[in-house]
């Protein structure tokens, strides 16, 4: 059996009387698209906070690459290669879309932002930039204020920003949140076409875009996994249909 490229023993996070997490279990398969599903308040959030170290957990242990990184602060994650994007866009607005990503590499490799004039015409920096813009679809975008970007371009441009970073594990919360159907679609495909290339963990509350995605999908209820398996399987699972698919929701494949 493959290693996990991350595993999660046992996890606890409590605030206040609420147990947030409670005893999760979770691998992480080099290489696959894992979604995380459930209703609102499981616990999906807060398992991504304390995956990539925003938040540290009460209990249990995180590994990644074979490491023990519970208690690594998020920066020492990165550097791992764990990334993440977030529900709300991190984009710097009144910057282009190339100074974006620009900056995330610059910023991965260590490099402080005081010399960020001088890097905007760094060769080193712009040409990595324009391959992962144009790897998102983004390359004819790459001299456009991000404010002036749709919506579906910006979390495009955040996908982008995590991408420049060469990550092993790419961790996204809710990465089609409120897009139009198009958006959606071109998120979608985005998203396909990263599969094999890197290890994406994902939260996502479309329903269709899970099962289309995914090739292991984990249900959060109340802090804990109550099932992780293909796409086919939790589909038809009973357990996960009565605690959240529900009999009368159908998915298409």
């Amino acid at each position: 059996m493959t290693e996990p490229l991350m595993s999660v023993r046992n996890l606890e996070k409590t605030f206040g009387a609420l147990k947030a997490t409670d005893g999760l279990y979770l691998d992480i398969a080099p290489h696959e698209i894992h979604a995380m599903i459930g209703p609102n308040g499981a616990g999906k959030t807060t398992a991504i906070r304390q995956f990539s170290g925003e938040y540290l957990p009460d209990g249990g242990t995180i590994h990644f690459k074979g490491q023990n990184i519970t208690h690594l602060p998020m920066h020492k994650r990165a550097h791992l290669g764990m990334a993440r994007s977030f529900q709300v866009s991190s984009i710097f607005l009144t910057f282009t879309a190339e100074d974006n990503v620009a900056m995330a590499i610059q910023a991965h490799d260590g490099h402080s932002f005081r010399f960020w004039k001088p890097a905007r015409t760094d060769q080193s920096l712009r040409n990595p930039a324009r391959k992962v813009l144009e790897k998102v679809g983004l390359l004819h975008r790459a001299d456009i204020a991000a404010e002036n970007l749709s919506h579906g371009e910006q979390r495009q441009l955040e996908l982008a920003m995590a991408l420049a970073t060469k990550p092993s594990l790419l961790v996204l919360d809710e990465p089609m949140a409120g897009m139009g159907l198009e958006d959606s679609r071109q998120m979608l495909t985005l998203l396909k076409s990263l599969k094999g290339q890197v290890t994406i963990l994902m939260v996502e509350h479309d329903m269709d875009a899970v099962f289309k995605l995914a090739d292991r999908i984990t249900v959060l209820v109340y802090g804990q996994a109550i099932a992780t398996d293909t796409p086919e399987i939790i589909q038809n699972d009973p357990d996960v249909k009565a605690a959240y698919l529900g009999e009368e929701k159908t998915c298409s494949m």
